[in-house]
């Protein structure tokens, strides 16, 4: 029998939410908008809304239609029950300040010493880049407003989508802050009016605001009303990621049944290696496996797409190895340092790098679509210029929390600079982590500054649990910043020359390369309430600490956007939906002031893929790695 099973999920009516999740470049996009087609014609009275919450989206790629952020409907069959959405972050925080800001505002001047405008630039710079705090509170409302019968999310890559459902447990801390800020002015109220303290619009808000999350927290782990579906691809790194997806899943209590192997050889076809097939089949085996064939053509449009929601629950493969056939470890998986490295050290990037590394270039960023190949290309570029330059230390940092690195060299690093070669070490950065120590750190100076000023009235009373928490308002990408921050020191220090960022996939790249302004800005609204406070306690070593970060945070701004400095290079696929996606990258790559000349375009099989590039990026340097150098 062939390891394939038809999807439960199709005819679960009590099915309310379908996660679509997975390492980047996968298929996410694609089989979760087949799986909604399949659905919504399975359903023909139920209203099924298909929303990304990818900051890179692809979905009117995928439809080939316009989606925009608001219900689109997806002609089907004249059904008119299919509906999709590309989430906006930014049009969502508007919305949300519109509604929320004032309520906010007034919390905040009840229980702290701010005043409006110090409570009204907080709070606008805390929302920018919270994608998916965004994602989970509208996610809340589409399900409390009934907007829809089935909820399928096509997610970002893995690490952001972890992220986003480990949110609910985010936002009730953001709750509890919130709460704090009201203790003094529900004591204050009930002293001075000698009666009991009566809810008003403050309360009631954060009431709700807290079951709406509750009830999104319960419905992720809901076996009945939800579901998660990994997808992969029957390639190491796709199963590697895979493998720490589903290990997450698992400690999170969410619920999954199946996994989609996407992209599968048909029989007689060859391609896909008859060991990574036993290496899924042994660790997924308490799972149905779902295999989906390889495509001859790129998949958009909705008759492929509902032709691809046809094949899912078929046999589509003859049956697996009973017996994982492992892998050679003495070889990097997908040719990290092997065919992909010859193919590109002669070429323009890798002259262009060399060169300017001569000339203290001292930053590559390597970023794309999840899925193109950046890991693979960002390591083999970090092993040529370590060979180039013996005198030179290199260091190659992955910044997605989904990391590749130690897949691509084949050897653990994790969060610690772990040596490669002589003159190469990599880092996987834990941004959370080193966050979490920094708030930790902040916690106990202000709980040890206010401790000896009890007694002095009852602001400071209930003010130092707000000031202790205030962190915990942060703009999300804060982490990821501060962790870069700690391995420029490092560079700065002179035990690291060259620096190769390995980048998140393209939304979140866009982000954290935004970041550096947004958290400039932010760190200076924090700055000013710590000034308000600094009459009452005496906060030097604290308002020293956030100087500090502010200083060095406008000072790695500078380095991304000077050109001697820093380098961008993009990597992307000669497929159409990949180089739309391309587009907007270099686009706002540029806009973010950082220089990007070269295009690395990856897995080409024809000659004409190459020209199409080179046509649609005139303005780039671009470098071809052929399928050929990919399959060796």
């Amino acid at each position: 029998m062939p390891f394939s099973i038809k999807p439960e999920y199709l005819h679960n009516f009590d099915l309310k939410l379908l996660f679509f999740g997975g390492k980047g470049g996968v298929g996410k996009t694609t089989l979760s908008a087949a799986a909604a087609i399949s659905l919504a014609e399975a359903r023909p009275t139920s209203r099924v809304l298909l929303l990304s919450t990818d900051p890179a989206h692809s979905l009117s790629d995928s439809l080939d239609m316009d989606v925009t952020h608001d219900m689109t409907p997806v002609p089907l069959n004249g059904q008119g029950n299919l509906f999709a959405r590309q989430l906006c972050a930014e049009t969502l925080a508007s919305r949300f300040r519109e509604r929320n800001g004032e309520i906010l505002e007034t919390i905040a001047e009840r229980g702290t010493y701010f005043d409006r405008e110090d409570i009204s630039g907080f709070f606008a710079l805390s929302m920018p880049g919270l994608d998916e705090v965004m994602a989970v509170l509208e996610v809340a409302t589409l399900l409390a407003e009934g907007a829809c019968d089935l909820l399928i999310l096509d997610t970002a890559p893995t690490g952001h989508t972890l992220r986003l459902l480990a949110l609910p447990e985010h936002m009730r801390t953001w709750i509890r802050v919130m709460d704090l800020m009201l203790h003094k002015h529900r004591y204050m109220a009930s002293v001075f009016s000698g009666k009991k303290y009566a809810k008003d619009r403050c309360d009631r808000f954060l009431e709700t605001l807290g079951r709406d999350i509750d009830a999104v927290g319960a419905l992720f782990r809901d076996g009945r009303r939800t579901r998660f579906v990994p997808v992969m691809t029957p390639e190491l790194m796709s199963f590697r990621e895979t493998e720490r997806l589903v290990q997450r899943l698992e400690v999170a209590h969410i619920p999954l049944r199946e996994i989609l192997v996407n992209r599968v050889d048909p029989p007689g076809k060859g391609g896909s290696r008859p060991g990574i097939f036993g290496e899924i089949k042994a660790r997924f085996r308490r799972y149905g496996l779902v295999l989906v064939a390889k495509e001859g053509a790129e998949v958009k449009g909705i008759p492929a797409l509902k032709a691809v929601g046809t094949r899912v629950g078929g046999e589509v493969c003859e049956p697996w190895p009973e017996a994982p056939v492992p892998w050679d470890n003495n070889k990097a998986p997908g040719g990290a340092t092997g065919p992909i490295l010859s193919g590109l050290c002669d070429s323009a990037v890798c002259r262009f790098l060399r060169y300017g590394v001569a000339a203290d270039l001292e930053v590559i960023v390597v970023g794309g679509k999840g899925g193109v190949g950046k890991t693979t290309v960002a390591a083999s570029l970090a092993v040529q210029l370590a060979d180039c330059f013996k005198g030179k230390r290199v260091l190659i940092v992955s910044t997605d929390p989904a990391h590749s690195l130690s897949d691509a060299y084949h050897t653990p690093i994790g969060d610690r600079v772990t040596r490669i070669t002589e003159n190469l070490s990599a880092y996987e950065i834990n941004a959370d982590g080193l966050f979490e120590r920094f708030k930790e750190g902040y916690r106990k100076e202000i709980q040890s500054l206010f401790k000896r000023f009890a007694g002095r009235g009852m602001d400071i009373a209930f003010d130092r649990e707000v000031m202790a928490e205030l962190l915990s308002l942060a703009p999300s990408g804060l982490d990821e910043i501060m962790a870069l921050d700690a391995v420029m020191d490092a560079r700065g220090d002179g035990a690291h020359d060259i620096l190769v960022l390995d980048g998140s996939p393209t939304g979140h790249l866009l982000r954290f390369l935004e970041m550096p302004g947004l958290v400039r800005a932010w760190l200076k609204a924090f700055f000013a309430v710590l000034r308000k406070y600094h009459g009452a306690v005496k906060l030097t070593a604290t308002i020293e600490r956030v100087l500090d970060l502010s200083r060095r945070v406008r000072r790695m701004q500078g380095v991304l956007q000077d050109r001697d400095k820093t380098a961008f290079v993009c990597v992307t696929l000669p497929e159409s939906m990949v180089l739309a996606e391309t587009d907007r990258l270099v686009a706002s790559v540029a806009q973010a002031g950082i220089s990007c000349r070269h295009l690395v375009v990856n897995r080409v099989t024809r000659q004409g893929e190459l020209e199409a590039a080179c046509a649609r990026f005139p303005r780039l340097e671009v470098t071809e790695i052929s399928e050929a150098q990919n399959d060796r």
